[in-house]
């Protein structure tokens, strides 16, 4: 209550910003831990992992099921004003995030590789609100 009155929005605004912003302390966190394991990126892949229920956003939907190279992910872009899809997933409470382990593991999961041209995709998806 005191942010929706300090922020001049409405409660479920403020709890939905509580909500986004807690998840991203706890995503950068694991990409910190993540990146002091593997200084190089030459062990662990980043899969983004969530539900697939048909609400998820288009950006989202390029995304899950599939693990990345680490030196891909900087050319992520959610269209949205937050922290870097690394820390804020598709943007206001996803339910999304990027989980690291080494290729192998997310293979015996049955997820694919993605790389340049999927990260292209999920960008566009976000920019123009696109469902697949």
């Amino acid at each position: 209550n005191r942010l929706s009155e300090r922020a001049r929005i409405s409660v479920p605004a403020a709890y939905a910003e509580v909500l986004t912003q807690t998840a991203i302390v706890d995503r950068f966190v694991a990409a910190e831990i993540a990146q002091d394991a593997d200084p190089g990126g030459t062990v662990l892949r980043w899969a983004y992992i969530g539900p697939v229920d048909g609400i998820q956003r288009p950006f989202c939907q390029h995304l899950t099921g599939k693990y990345f190279k680490p030196g891909d992910l900087g050319a992520l872009d959610n269209g949205t004003a937050l922290a870097h899809p690394l820390y804020s997933g598709g943007g206001y409470r996803c339910r999304h995030r990027f989980v690291q382990a080494p290729a192998k593991v997310w293979e015996r999961r049955g997820l694919t590789e993605g790389g340049p041209e999927d990260i292209k995709a999920a960008n566009l998806a976000a920019m123009r609100k696109v469902k697949l």
